[in-house]
């Protein structure tokens, strides 16, 4: 608790030192995360989009499958058919 003190009382004496030292552009910065996840942003939604086909498409062929079990007569063998 009392780093957050710390913290407000810096920001309230020097705003502009701690702004510039939150969004430095340093390894493992905020402003260097933030670039991150906007640059991979775009192929995430893609890739999002491929599993969502991927998943649509398995579960239009189960519902498929269990169609065509319900239509065989259940004596009949599959490797006769």
């Amino acid at each position: 608790m009392t780093a957050w003190w710390i913290a407000a009382r810096c920001f309230a004496a020097s705003p502009p030192l701690v702004l510039r030292q939150a969004l430095a552009d340093y390894p493992g910065s905020l402003a260097r995360q933030i670039d991150a996840i906007q640059w991979l942003a775009p192929y995430c939604l893609t890739a999002a989009d491929h599993e969502r086909d991927l998943a649509r498409r398995a579960v239009s062929e189960s519902v498929s499958l269990h169609a065509q079990q319900r239509q065989r007569p259940h004596g009949r063998d599959l490797a006769r058919s």
